[in-house]
């Protein structure tokens, strides 16, 4: 399962999605983790509830894989943050959510 990074064009009113492959991040899903909402506008909230995580990163990345954004939490356990993306232009990133040995979650993103 590949990441589906994806460009959104407005022709004569109507919008025209283009997808493409990027082979090197594979998709992670963790039920017990969830962003929304997708696409965004100005926020996003982050919630999660894994147990005995005791550092985690909560990463939005450009399609390039540059972190754009770094949130570093103590703890995984019972979670609600918002996340400022204002300050992103509209397009298609990815979000990643990583401890220091492996990567928990990592799911495509849409900004408006």
């Amino acid at each position: 399962q590949y990441i589906l990074l994806y460009s959104v064009l407005k022709m004569n009113g109507s919008k025209v999605v283009s997808v493409k492959r990027d082979e090197k991040f594979s998709l992670v899903h963790n039920e017990n983790i969830s962003f929304a909402p997708n696409p965004i506008v100005d926020k996003v909230t982050f919630i999660a509830n894994i147990e005995n995580i005791s550092k985690a990163h909560v990463q939005i990345c450009s399609q390039e894989g540059v972190v754009l954004k770094n949130i570093t939490l103590n703890s995984l356990e019972d979670v609600e943050q918002v996340i400022d993306v204002t300050t992103l232009r509209k397009g298609a990133y990815y979000v990643v959510v990583r401890t220091s040995k492996k990567i928990l979650y990592r799911q495509p993103i849409y900004k408006e």
